[in-house]
């Protein structure tokens, strides 16, 4: 088999004010034993150095750095800039590091083999282990299906966070049948539900991407960003009770239901009705008093 093209893989990050954060991940990309990649920074309307940074970068670089920019719009908006650009310059595969984050030196190698090894499999993607302080590594290929849906593994392993290597030509799929709306925050979760349709990913062990949570970045405020983008927070609740719908039925119970509940509560919080919105009338009913609770926690 003949080698892979440098096209072949793509490393997406969509960054917003973090030219001092990015470092380490510039620090861990020089370090790849397999240069085969291109590295594709959006700029999403930040007011820092980065452009200057990533020019100083690019000029003497060993793998090709690529800068597109717009104007803020959110990181998905950023990713589905990315996923355009991929699509228009033939890069079959990639995955999104965050800013924030960083590879071993092992990690293209690993993935270019994976990709590799899926050229003639019925699979969309593969799915390695991301380690860092809020994922749950303890049930990872022990105990998982060959196979998975991106859903299975939060709610049938217990595992919030993975990495994510998929086919562009699915991202394209996906990202053209999902409604944007003009709120800044929108859940990869929405993509990779609406995927489910395309095909399941592979479960791989090996281990290259550590992730670093920092203040200000979106996951250590989460709540407070639902609030402020209502009609994606609704979606992606909706979405997510839909897609509980293909694990087993304990999983596919109680998964829906703590869906349920934060849906109920974030309609409370926000005063809307949730017989206009909720996928389940009677369930949303049994649910109330647990979710007021919640909403008093969880959205002050």
């Amino acid at each position: 088999m003949s080698d892979l093209k440098s096209e072949t893989l793509a490393i997406i990050t969509p960054v917003y004010n973090r030219s001092v954060e990015i470092k380490k991940l510039y620090s861990s990309l020089n370090k790849q034993v397999n240069k085969k990649f291109e590295w594709i920074v959006v700029d999403d309307g930040s007011s820092d150095n980065l452009d200057d940074l990533l020019t100083s970068w690019g000029e003497n670089s060993k793998y090709k750095i690529i800068l597109l920019r717009q104007k803020n719009q959110g990181k998905m908006v950023a990713y589905r800039s990315a996923v355009n650009y991929l699509y228009k310059h033939n890069i079959k595969w990639s995955i999104v590091v965050d800013s924030d984050d960083w590879l071993l030196p092992e990690a293209t190698s690993e993935m270019l083999e994976t990709i590799r090894q899926l050229e003639n499999a019925n699979y969309i993607g593969a799915v390695y282990p991301k380690v860092s302080k809020l994922t749950n590594m303890g049930d990872w290929t022990q105990k998982m299906q060959p196979s998975v849906n991106i859903i299975d593994l939060k709610y049938r392993y217990h595992i919030n966070e993975s990495v994510i290597l998929i086919q562009t030509l699915q991202l394209k799929w996906g990202f053209d049948h999902i409604i944007f709306s003009n709120e800044k925050f929108m859940s990869e979760e929405i993509l990779y539900n609406c995927l489910m349709t395309q095909g399941k990913f592979k479960v791989c062990k090996e281990k290259f991407y550590f992730a670093e949570y920092k203040k200000g970045g979106i996951t250590n405020s989460i709540f407070k960003t639902w609030l402020r983008n209502p009609k994606n927070t609704i979606a992606l609740l909706l979405s997510r009770y839909n897609a509980l719908g293909s694990l087993p039925y304990k999983f596919r119970v109680i998964g829906r239901i703590k869906t349920i509940i934060n849906l109920n509560a974030f309609c409370i919080k926000l005063n809307l009705n949730i017989r206009n919105v909720t996928p389940n009338k009677m369930l949303s009913i049994m649910c109330y008093l647990p979710a007021l609770f919640l909403m008093k926690r969880r959205f002050k």
